[in-house]
């Protein structure tokens, strides 16, 4: 999304943010309307994106690598799953996680094989006495 210097002000980032939330993230905006907190918290998002904004500028960043940067923390949020792609995603991470379990209990094993090994490689201790 390229944006003109124009639609990097408050009024112009609540509208990117208000019309992103009611398309990509409607139940979240149903329940902020509901709730009454619907611009107070587009409000908000718009307020901190150019705040932080406005610090990469002066750190030297440019206009759109500060953008790119700050877009998806508070305004562009991402897209409302499906149940189906919730639980496919959830089913993954608990895969990646068992993933890695297996993987350090595996590394772990090996490292105690090592040390036992080394154990049996030392010269017996002979009798002190």
């Amino acid at each position: 999304m390229t944006l003109s210097k124009h639609e990097f002000t408050q009024e112009g980032l609540e509208g990117i943010t208000r019309g992103h939330w009611q398309k990509h993230c409607p139940k979240y905006w149903a329940m902020l309307v509901k709730d009454g907190l619907a611009q107070e918290r587009v409000q908000h998002a718009a307020e901190v994106t150019l705040d932080i904004m406005e610090g990469m500028l002066e750190r030297g960043y440019t206009l759109s690598m500060a953008w790119e940067t700050m877009r998806e923390e508070y305004i562009l949020l991402r897209e409302e799953m499906t149940p189906e792609e919730k639980e496919a995603e959830e089913a993954a991470a608990w895969s990646i996680g068992y993933q890695v379990q297996v993987e350090l209990q595996q590394e772990k094993a090996e490292e105690e094989a090592r040390a036992d090994a080394e154990l049996d490689a030392r010269p017996p201790l002979t009798g002190a006495g």
